[in-house]
């Protein structure tokens, strides 16, 4: 594992489940889901590879786990069916999508697209 981890740090190479582009520090998601997954006690032994592979990627300055690690995390050490992460990480979003439409409905305006649509026409 620290062989893995060294190489693509050392390449420049992104590690999956670290870093962020919106949290150029730390994902405080990530590290909230993290204390709450210590705090309910998994399975020893995946926390012991979880804690090995935080502690190889933050030597010298490494970047932080995201949120998808702290996820992925959770289903793996609580032993959650494949595909958990992702369906807490949509319901998740899906509700702050949804908070945010409510939370901006009053104003009417004040959305501003930020991108325009270039692509084909659609079919009626």
């Amino acid at each position: 594992m620290p062989a893995v981890l060294g190489e693509r740090l050392a390449g420049g190479e992104p590690l999956p489940g670290f870093a962020h582009a919106v949290y150029t520090g730390r994902d405080p998601r990530a590290d909230t889901l993290l204390d709450l997954l210590a705090a309910a006690r998994p399975d020893p032994a995946r926390a012991a590879v979880l804690r090995r592979v935080l502690e190889l990627a933050g030597r010298h300055e490494g970047p932080a786990p995201n949120v998808d690690l702290a996820l992925g995390a959770i289903g793996d050490g609580l032993g959650l069916v494949p595909g958990s992460a992702e369906a807490i990480f949509a319901v998740a979003r899906s509700a702050g999508l949804i908070a945010h439409a409510l939370e901006e409905y009053p104003h009417r305006l004040r959305f501003r697209a930020r991108a325009t649509y270039v692509g084909p026409v659609p079919a009626p």
